[in-house]
């Protein structure tokens, strides 16, 4: 009888949404070149690291990434005067549609958490604020001027997301 009623109360519960894949931990990084950037004049990021940490307490036992960010000295990161900046974030993960996405509190825009192929990850976004700011959000926009922009990163120690 016992089993009947679990089995009865497992096939009612709902079932947990179904990821392609789990959510990265660790460090991610990526420097672009002098020739990449020369090629890309309105790419805003010369520097960009992602760490990845389970849930804790201090969080709410929701996974976090770390985002550090140096700016290029051109495009809009230039021309606000930016240029060559360190700019810091936290964002907060959680499933949505069947994929990871890291958000800013205060509507500071989300990272999708997209491929993850060997030691490659692929993230999204076409609005994720970095910095700090005297009110929540952020100061800098890590999206290009216009559509969506992939950063594609690699694998890295974790001291590589110890303050860049």
């Amino acid at each position: 009888m016992i089993r009947q009623a679990i089995g009865l109360l497992a096939a009612l519960a709902p079932a947990a949404p179904t990821l392609a894949q789990d959510l990265p931990t660790g460090c991610f990084a990526r420097d672009y070149t002098a020739q990449h950037l020369q090629q890309n004049p309105g790419q805003n990021v010369a520097a960009i690291r992602l760490n990845f940490l389970p849930g804790t307490g201090a969080s709410g036992d929701v996974p976090t990434m770390e985002v550090l960010v140096r700016l290029a000295d051109q495009g809009r990161a230039r021309a606000e005067g930016r240029g060559g900046a360190m700019l810091a974030q936290t964002a907060y993960c959680f499933a949505e549609a069947g994929q990871w996405t890291c958000g800013v509190e205060c509507d500071g825009g989300v990272m999708r958490i997209g491929r993850l192929s060997g030691d490659t990850l692929e993230v999204t976004t076409d609005y994720f604020l970095v910095g700090d700011t005297d009110e929540c959000g952020g100061a800098f926009d890590l999206a290009e001027d216009a559509g969506s922009t992939t950063y594609r990163l690699k694998k890295a120690a974790a001291s590589a997301c110890l303050g860049g």
